[in-house]
């Protein structure tokens, strides 16, 4: 991992600014991965180290009820589509959370990280 990782707001010494509005998840892990805690919870996203979206449980349910339920499919429309989230929801803490559809934005956002990146990885 080239740059620090807050995982989602848990390391508060790497500040993030709280987003707003979401539009959507540059890992867009809550598409393509199920995170499975040992006590069966599954969790929005592999950067939930603190457990705190919890979508549903595979004691309770199958994966099928749990991926297609009405908690993962809010959870969902609260990252992609902008609807209404909590102050404390943790895409809204996290690196990975995108906040604009812009073009503009998303090119001076790339820009930043990729030099980031290269001056952290490259010139040490």
């Amino acid at each position: 991992m080239p740059l620090p990782n807050n995982r989602a707001g848990l390391l508060p010494e790497i500040d993030i600014n709280n987003k707003i509005t979401l539009v959507g998840c540059k890992a867009s892990r809550p598409l393509s991965e199920m995170v499975i805690c040992f006590n069966g919870d599954v969790i929005l996203c592999c950067n939930d180290m603190g457990q705190e979206e919890i979508v549903g449980n595979l004691k309770y349910f199958t994966i099928e009820e749990v991926w297609n339920g009405d908690m993962m499919f809010k959870k969902i429309r609260q990252i992609y589509y902008g609807e209404q989230s909590p102050d404390n929801f943790i895409c809204k803490k996290c690196e990975f959370g995108i906040t604009s559809t812009s073009f503009i934005k998303r090119a001076i956002r790339n820009m930043v990280y990729e030099s980031k990146k290269f001056l952290l990885t490259r010139l040490w």
